[in-house]
């Protein structure tokens, strides 16, 4: 992992434009990862977007960037309500996760959900790929 990459981008980018460009010198999994793993997502939907884009987007960096969007609430009675571009967002990763877009990489995620989350994803029918923490 390039954690002097991770930290760049965190720290010393500061225009859209900047990250854009940073996010495509990762050439690795783990850093695509730690990089979204702390991304502050009032920045807006350009970055993950471009994420999941990115060729070393794999299913556990993908699961992350679906959670992270809020797409728990497509499943969930009581999920928060998603604007239309966090909607259009995790409904795109929700079909490319499902279609097998993303390779199985090596990245452990344990999923953001109670029991009771994933009682309900269940009931409502979620794909268990939606339900599986990867790679522990």
């Amino acid at each position: 992992m390039n954690q002097e990459l991770v930290d760049h981008l965190l720290y010393e980018c500061e225009t859209e434009q900047e990250l854009l460009s940073g996010l495509q010198e990762i050439t690795d999994e783990e850093t695509l990862f730690a990089y979204l793993d702390a991304y502050n997502w009032d920045d807006g939907f350009a970055v993950p977007e471009a994420a999941a884009a990115h060729p070393c987007c794999t299913l556990p960096v993908a699961l992350m960037l679906f959670y992270d969007a809020g797409g728990a609430g497509l499943f969930l009675p009581d999920g928060e309500p998603l604007s239309k571009r966090a909607k259009a967002f995790v409904k795109t990763l929700q079909t490319r996760i499902l279609a097998g877009d993303f390779p199985a990489g090596k990245a452990a995620y344990v999923l953001p959900l109670t029991r009771t989350e994933r009682f309900y994803l269940k009931k409502a029918g979620a794909d268990p790929v939606f339900l599986t923490d990867l790679n522990l």
